[in-house]
């Protein structure tokens, strides 16, 4: 009897960490298969970021089976008070979900990007955020933010509510897609700033072709005129 029971019980144990093997086998396809899902999304990302923040959080919620999302992106990072500015979202109520800018340390988008760290909450405070869906309103029951940082500077801040629980595989997902995004934050930005600066040295350049024009043709109208006046008796 002893033998049978200790036999049972190594077989339900086998079956378990097969389970568990199983269900991490799982976990590391689906979020091998998410990232490079969406690294073709950061490769065809154009100069627009709207329209990056706004198609990655509407991917990022519906891969992730969350409730709501949003994307809140560094403005002002070489100022003194730089500020958390929400550039894409979805299903996210503007009027019940509160601010849609947070300077670093404010709220807990700020102290995510204040501490350089996840944050993990499953005790919202109160009125912090609700949830609409056909049935009605709820509070969400976890929130995931993961500070978007490259070579140390917080670029942005990724935020997720759901009315479930968020797996730890799921945050860990997220990291990895942070680090990725942060470089393509980046790239967007250069390539927006390259844009002003040679849009700028066109403009400067038009208007010293256009100086220059003026210069001639008053060099031209003052040649004529000595040429008058040397002609006159």
């Amino acid at each position: 009897g002893e033998a049978l029971l200790t036999l049972k019980g190594s077989l339900l144990a086998s079956r378990k960490e097969s389970e568990a093997r199983r269900r991490d086998e799982e976990n590391r396809s689906w979020s091998a298969h998410g990232l490079a899902k969406f690294s073709k999304l950061f490769r065809e990302a154009e100069d627009d970021l709207h329209e990056l923040s706004r198609e990655l959080i509407r991917e990022l919620v519906e891969y992730t089976e969350a409730d709501v999302g949003a994307l809140f992106i560094t403005k002002g990072a070489d100022m003194e008070r730089p500020v958390l500015q929400m550039t894409g979202s979805f299903a996210f109520d503007g009027e019940l979900s509160g601010n849609q800018s947070f300077e670093f340390g404010e709220g807990l988008v700020g102290r995510a990007a204040l501490e350089k760290d996840l944050l993990y909450i499953t005790e919202l405070p109160p009125g912090f955020m609700k949830i609409r869906s056909g049935l009605g309103e709820d509070v969400p029951s976890s929130l995931l933010l993961v500070p978007v940082i490259l070579d140390s500077n917080v670029l942005g801040v990724i935020e997720l509510a759901s009315l479930g629980d968020i797996p730890a595989f799921q945050a860990g997902f997220i990291q990895q897609l942070a680090d990725a995004l942060a470089s393509t934050i980046a790239k967007v930005k250069a390539n927006q700033k390259n844009r002003e600066l040679f849009e700028q040295s066109r403009k400067q350049a038009e208007e010293l072709s256009s100086q220059e024009l003026v210069f001639k043709q008053r060099l031209e109208k003052l040649q004529k005129e000595i040429d008058r006046l040397k002609n006159t008796p």
